[in-house]
């Protein structure tokens, strides 16, 4: 993720950051998940006003087409003894903070841009956001959703994340974690 930086800059020129669900017409976003759809459409207006999640949209300015969403919400994520150790840290405690990405998903009539990647890239800058106003946050994490695509870890390992070895257990989603303080 980190390096790219150059390139998400010149997509940043023809898209929009919006909240939802903004002036968006949710209806006509499609991907290749229908439940990230039906999520868009059916949950996160309940789920945004509990503030369970946020939801940010990626805008084609010139179309104003919904390109990407995520879901954004707090989380804590557990690390094993090895997992700390490799980080080097001497803590008395596993439980790290976390900001993780509920849901990502791409219009399909953008996939394969680079805007799923623009989107994690822009999610570690709310995720330093954080930092800067005094709250701690060290890991971006995702439940890579095996169900839907059993190649999604691929694309998060492609952007930095690593397999969250506390959870290997799981069987239809695969923790992943992002160090967002990496100088990768």
């Amino acid at each position: 993720m980190k390096g790219r930086e150059q390139l998400f800059f010149s997509m940043l020129a023809n898209v929009e950051l919006i909240d939802f669900p903004g002036a968006a017409n949710l209806g006509d976003f499609s991907c290749s998940v229908d439940d990230y759809r039906d999520f868009l459409v059916n949950d996160a207006p309940k789920f945004s006003e509990l503030n369970l999640t946020r939801v940010k949209l990626l805008l084609d300015r010139e179309t104003g087409n919904i390109i990407a969403y995520m879901a954004l919400l707090c989380d804590a994520i557990q690390l094993d003894t090895v997992e700390v150790q490799q980080m080097g840290w001497d803590i008395p405690f596993r439980t790290i903070p976390a900001l993780k990405i509920g849901k990502l998903a791409v219009n399909q009539a953008y996939e394969r841009h680079h805007y799923g990647s623009c989107m994690l890239w822009l999610a570690l800058g709310f995720a330093e956001n954080l930092l800067h106003e005094g709250i701690a946050c060290r890991f971006l994490t995702v439940d890579a959703d095996l169900l839907s695509n059993s190649d999604t870890p691929v694309f998060y390992q492609k952007n930095g994340f690593v397999e969250n070895q506390r959870y290997r257990s799981r069987t239809h989603s695969i923790i992943m974690r992002y160090d967002i303080l990496s100088s990768e």
